[in-house]
């Protein structure tokens, strides 16, 4: 996610308002995300229904990988924004500007997080798709090498990318790039990484965009398979199966468009941006960093809400926990009367004694 520098004053003040608020947003989208999957992933191990046997692994993986990028958020909020012809990563978070080793850690884990969410979102209908339209399971070993054979492609794209960086020559006018990106710098400000353009264009165009558009084009194509022979099957499946499938083909949708939204878009407005250099809306890429730090927080909750074990467990826990709680009141109040009540009894003897 780039964001350019040729900017009006509109598009400065825009594009400051949004980096403004990713700094705070931060704060609590990392949190709540964190807790969400935890309690997602505890539902999978220990709430989930036999028919949900073959897909508790996929749903562990996802959970994981948000919940990790959820907590990485919190420390690493970056800023990645192109000013002349120098491309420039700045990571924030709770502590403050971090230094440049610092920052390659982030942006390393950045870029492996958001292609493995295409990558994994691959695997996972892939897998479906070969329970649907297959009949075949995936044992453990065969689905991780699936993720391994996607992980691994990603990696030497990060290996590749820290390469270019690291073998970037000064540049004398780095500091006023850096103001024109809206850091203003005297030359004291350190805490960033920087490469020319022209060094990663080429990874961007003939790596990253082909990576993501085979990759969707694939969920796309199997996507349809599964919902064909599904069509084909269902009268044979029991109400439990139907809905069952119903709910992971919801869930498989917005795991895809998550990712779509906040990798893809972002990288196709990059190559264009790069191409056509008057392109407008210079904030997109700042706007788009808000919608990627509440997306594992927002997959979560549509994953909670879709699957009905889960939710009627949510539901009645939360319901047993008021009623409970209002049973528990009127059974003092009830006592506490019966109690007053008996202890009036003799005192109204008592006196009926004495007036005899």
């Amino acid at each position: 996610m780039v964001l350019h520098a040729h900017t009006t004053m509109a598009d400065m003040s825009t594009l400051l308002y949004f980096r403004h608020a990713k700094r705070h947003l931060a704060l609590y989208a990392g949190p709540i995300g964190v807790a969400l999957n935890l309690l997602l992933m505890w539902l999978v191990v220990k709430k989930s229904t036999p028919t949900m046997k073959s897909f508790k692994k996929v749903l562990l993986l996802t959970c994981l990988t948000d919940l990790t990028f959820s907590a990485m958020n919190i420390v690493f909020v970056l800023t990645l924004t192109v000013a002349g012809d120098t491309y420039f990563c700045i990571i924030e978070g709770v502590f403050g500007h971090l230094p440049p080793w610092l920052t390659f850690v982030g942006y390393d884990a950045f870029l492996y997080f958001v292609y493995a969410s295409v990558s994994n979102n691959t695997v996972v209908v892939f897998y479906r798709y070969l329970v649907v339209c297959r009949s075949k399971t995936l044992n453990a070993c065969l689905f991780m090498c699936c993720m391994g054979i996607g992980w691994s492609l990603i990696l030497s794209y990060i290996f590749a990318i820290n390469y270019q960086f690291m073998t970037e020559s000064a540049d004398p006018d780095i500091h006023s790039k850096l103001t024109a990106a809206g850091y203003p710098s005297n030359g004291s400000f350190h805490n960033y990484v920087s490469c020319r353009v022209n060094k990663l264009l080429g990874f961007s165009t003939y790596a990253a965009v082909p990576f993501t558009t085979i990759a969707y084009l694939a969920v796309i194509v199997m996507s349809f398979a599964v919902q064909r022979k599904f069509k084909r099957l269902s009268s044979l499946l029991n109400t439990e199966e139907r809905r069952f499938h119903n709910e992971i083909t919801m869930i498989l949708w917005v795991e895809a468009v998550t990712p779509f939204i906040t990798v893809c878009l972002p990288i196709y407005y990059d190559i264009s941006k790069l191409i056509i250099s008057n392109m407008p809306f210079n904030w997109f890429a700042e706007f788009i960093w808000l919608l990627t730090l509440i997306g594992p927080s927002f997959t979560a909750i549509f994953k909670l809400i879709s699957i009905r074990a889960y939710r009627d467990y949510i539901s009645k826990s939360i319901y047993g926990l008021f009623f409970k709680r209002k049973t528990t009141m009127n059974v003092v109040q009830i006592s506490s009367s019966q109690h007053a009540q008996r202890s009036s009894v003799p005192k109204r003897r008592s006196n009926n004694v004495t007036v005899n």
